[in-house]
């Protein structure tokens, strides 16, 4: 039971993102704040009673751009919440809830930190140190290129 309730949210989580970006491709949402507004994530509750939508901008945004955008959709959400009636067809629409999407924003700052950490970092304390590479075989590289993958720079693309 539990699996089919995450898989309904997830569908319908997916039918709203569409919607959304359609809605807002079209220019629906009037307001001035949601200008170049776009739906990087919705994330919707097992029981469907509650929707956290997650925006972005597709220009760089300040602060107050950021505040503006999600308050501007929140004013939008009774609209939207018809529109979504109006084409999804569930008994009862989700609860919109609007919030910044900060994940590419973390990202860079955590990959600012880790820079200044290898810029600060004296000579010869690499992470590829041959007293290292000597001690174990060789094992410490074959770990280091098995771990790769998961680098920050090649994780979760989206």
């Amino acid at each position: 039971m539990a699996s089919h309730d995450v898989q309904r949210s997830t569908r319908v989580a997916a039918r709203i993102e569409a919607e959304l970006t359609a809605l807002l491709q079209r220019g629906a949402v009037r307001d001035p704040r949601a200008r170049d507004a776009v739906v990087s994530a919705v994330r919707v509750s097992a029981d469907l009673s509650h929707a956290r939508i997650y925006m972005r901008k597709l220009t760089a945004a300040s602060e107050p751009e950021q505040v503006a955008l999600v308050d501007g959709m929140e004013r939008a959400s009774g609209f939207l919440r018809r529109e979504l009636a109006r084409t999804l067809g569930l008994r009862r629409v989700p609860e919109l809830a609007f919030f910044w999407d900060d994940t590419i924003d973390v990202a860079l700052r955590m990959e600012t930190i880790l820079h200044e950490l290898r810029e600060e970092a004296p000579p010869g304390e690499d992470a590829d140190d041959d007293d290292d590479d000597d001690e174990n075989g060789g094992a410490h590289e074959a770990a280091g290129a098995a771990e790769a993958p998961g680098r920050p720079e090649t994780a979760g693309g989206s």
